[in-house]
């Protein structure tokens, strides 16, 4: 079975976690920044709702009723209060019937009781039911086309609220662009950490070829002692663990040779000792 290098055991301990903490923290930030962001505009729309009702009570307070009302209605009909989004408003009677919308004048004056999104949901009957149990108002979703071109239906959350006593004053922006807008965020973030990766490579791979290469000496050393050549120097130098290691094989190849060397030595005395012994036997019989 073919073994794997140290420096590949390496990589592949500092790699793995890297992707695993890019996917957990992409997957954690994607979701935080796509809830922020969906807080955000559901915020915008209830604020410019509720800035709508302040300023027709205010007029009431000022005007006689129907005056405010015109008022509120040419408002309406007129006012967007974010390009980039297409803000806009719509005004319902407590029935359904469309009173005011900048984008449905043909329909003004008219029940849109039964009127249903692309889902089958019935947003206006929906958006009377919300408002008479919470006047205060709350948030919806519905399904529509964004224009004739795509036939696709995108989400668009709505802020609706009672207004007088006997309207429902709202407004609704798509959010489909935030899925993409928390994708950047967390793209840009995993990306960050990827490249953080690439650098950590590259300078891993840059020590364990300082660390790597004295290792592969002693081994190669080490081999060739194991196959009985002892004639073996280390040059590799340095004040850190592989120059202790590299001092100490050194040490020890020296004492070795030098036990050897006196093994051999003794050898020969112990020889030279029983020839001699032999002879002068010999010389008595």
């Amino acid at each position: 079975m073919k073994k794997t290098s140290l420096h590949s055991k390496i990589r592949i301990a500092i790699t793995v976690p890297f992707i695993l903490l890019a996917i957990i923290i992409y997957t954690f930030v994607y979701n935080i920044e796509y809830e922020n962001l969906t807080e955000e505009r559901k915020e915008l729309i209830k604020s410019e709702v509720l800035s709508c009702v302040d300023y027709y009570n205010a007029l009431t307070l000022k005007i006689p009723k129907a005056q405010a009302d015109y008022a509120l209605f040419t408002f309406v009909n007129n006012v967007i209060y974010s390009e980039k989004l297409g803000g806009y408003f719509y005004l319902y009677d407590m029935n359904g019937k469309l009173l005011a919308h900048r984008y449905l004048k043909e329909k003004i004056n008219t029940s849109l009781y039964d009127f249903q999104d692309t889902k089958g949901n019935y947003v206006i009957r929906e958006h009377i039911e919300l408002v008479k149990k919470n006047p205060k108002g709350d948030f919806l979703t519905f399904w529509f086309i964004k224009n004739d071109s795509d036939t696709q239906s995108y989400p668009k959350i709505a802020f609706t609220k009672k207004i007088g006593s006997d309207m429902l004053i709202g407004t609704g922006v798509y959010f489909d662009d935030l899925k993409h807008r928390a994708t950047l965020v967390a793209v840009t973030i995993a990306g960050m950490l990827i490249a953080g990766l690439i650098i950590t490579m590259v300078i891993l791979k840059f020590l364990m070829k300082r660390i790597l290469s004295p290792l592969k000496d002693m081994e190669d050393i080490l081999q060739k002692m194991a196959e009985g050549n002892l004639n073996q120097q280390l040059t590799f130098t340095s004040n850190d663990e592989l120059g202790k290691m590299s001092e100490s094989l050194s040490e020890f190849i020296i004492k070795l040779n030098s036990s050897i060397g006196e093994i051999k030595t003794n050898e020969e005395e112990l020889n030279n000792l029983v020839s001699f012994i032999q002879e002068d036997v010999s010389s008595y019989t």
